[in-house]
């Protein structure tokens, strides 16, 4: 394996890591459970995969290639869907809702420091605030919130966001109201 595939190697796979990022920052303002976007990607790079399993007649493993087809493909395809179901949504059934907070907690983390070149070790925790909204028609929403408006939510209380119908049918939020 030369240097050049190498390299190609590596920076798909970095792409593909960053490309999923943006599809699970799209699922965070979307009513869909994250089977669906998951199950249509993988069909999409199961097919593109076999294809190219077919036609790749290079130096490189073929089983290396295809599995970062596999990745590349997935990635794409994953925030692909989330991106056309959020951007091509359809403006005209955007309505304010009304949700009610169902729960509220914390999560603890623990905080890690650098302590020498590649060694990371503990140093203590910190708390991210959550809650989870629901909507009158059943579906439910995590929302990640700062100390502040954490304090300020109530069990019970009720907020209202926006919420439009996607491309492809499933719910988008596209203004959070007073939640955040």
């Amino acid at each position: 394996m030369n240097r050049k595939s190498t390299v190609i190697l590596i920076l798909s796979i970095f792409l593909a890591i960053i490309i999923t990022g943006a599809g699970f920052a799209l699922l965070g303002r979307t009513f869909i459970s994250l089977r669906v976007p998951a199950l249509t990607a993988l069909a999409i790079s199961m097919a593109i995969t076999g294809l190219s399993w077919n036609f790749y007649k290079g130096s490189l493993s073929r089983y290396l290639v295809c599995g970062v087809i596999f990745m590349l493909t997935a990635s794409v395809s994953f925030t692909s869907f989330l991106a056309l179901n959020y951007c091509f949504r359809r403006e005209q059934t955007d309505h304010k809702v009304e949700v009610t907070v169902t729960k509220k907690f914390s999560r603890e983390k623990t905080r890690y420091r650098r302590l020498a070149r590649g060694r990371m070790v503990a140093d203590g925790t910190y708390h991210t605030y959550h809650i989870v909204a629901e909507t009158p028609d059943g579906n439910s929403k995590e929302v990640t919130l700062s100390i502040e408006k954490y304090n300020r939510m109530k069990r019970g209380m009720h907020a209202d966001i926006s919420i439009a119908e996607g491309l492809f049918g499933y719910p988008v939020i596209t203004d959070f109201g007073n939640i955040r």
